[in-house]
């Protein structure tokens, strides 16, 4: 991991830390007091200056009475050292924390960060995984913390395209996608979310192979890479950012509007009615 996402990753955690502090009306010396830290040293955390450990982070949560378990697993995985099998999925994590826009395109399979956990936990708990209940469970954990970036109050800028195909599958079942399809719709309604469907009826595009999630991230620029069951990999060949960036464009020019797109999801909603219905 590069110290630029380490000190972003320290920053963002402090800066979490202290927007509770203030919103519980405290002082920063009663919360240092609480975890046995002196003043200095827990303004140097809250301006990411030093990285807190997970015992101090658990202290103060429980001091300031966050019991959101979204919320703690988000601030425990911004103090957790990334050296376990989860590394991969740590490194997104990060990225999407410091991003500024976040575009993904999804050709067979729902958007992570759009899934509801029913959706998650089929993906995760797949068959063709080797995976144990503990780490299923951690993953499924993980994608629904990433999700709190959807309603925080400085969102990034979201833009979503996700091929058809995806909503013709009905993983976890019927209800599962009863569920995952209204979420959709709820999700499009907010104003800095993007969300678009590319038809099925299209012959060929540049996201038929896989899909793909581009990030804004200050001081790295546009910062291509892929999720998948294994983990998530960053591009870092600059030919290859730009095809991929060209690539979204391409899928945008090709996908339906935002308004076409919520029509035909409430048509997927009410066939998935009748079919749970029936």
């Amino acid at each position: 991991m590069s110290d630029t996402t380490q000190s972003e990753r320290a920053r963002r955690l402090g800066e979490e830390l202290r927007l509770i502090r203030k919103a519980q009306g405290l002082t920063i010396k009663v919360a240092a007091a609480k975890v046995r830290r002196s003043t200095a040293s827990l303004s140097r955390i809250e301006n990411g200056q030093v990285h807190i450990r997970e015992r101090d982070v658990l202290s103060l949560l429980a001091f300031y009475e966050i019991t959101d378990e979204a919320k703690r697993l988000q601030l425990m995985e911004l103090a957790r050292p990334i050296t376990n099998r989860l590394a991969k999925h740590s490194r997104l994590f990060e990225l999407e924390l410091t991003a500024t826009r976040i575009k993904n395109f999804e050709f067979g399979i729902v958007p992570g960060l759009l899934q509801v956990r029913g959706y998650i936990e089929a993906v995760c708990g797949s068959g063709i995984t080797s995976r144990s209940r503990q780490e299923i469970r951690r993953l499924v954990d993980l994608r629904m913390a990433r999700q709190e970036l959807l309603a925080g109050p400085l969102p990034p800028d979201f833009h979503f395209i996700i091929g058809e195909a995806a909503l013709h599958l009905t993983t976890g079942g019927h209800q599962v996608m009863y569920e995952q399809i209204h979420h959709l719709l709820h999700m499009s309604d907010l104003d800095h979310v993007s969300l678009r469907l590319l038809p099925f009826t299209l012959p060929s595009h540049p996201g038929t192979t896989r899909g793909f999630i581009l990030l804004d991230v200050p001081g790295m620029g546009t910062v291509p890479l892929f999720d998948t069951l294994t983990g998530s990999t960053v591009v870092t060949d600059r030919t290859e950012t730009a095809r991929y960036a060209l690539a979204y464009d391409h899928l945008q020019e090709l996908a339906l509007t935002e308004e076409t797109t919520r029509a035909r999801l409430e048509q997927f909603a009410d066939l998935l009615e009748h079919s749970l219905g029936s």
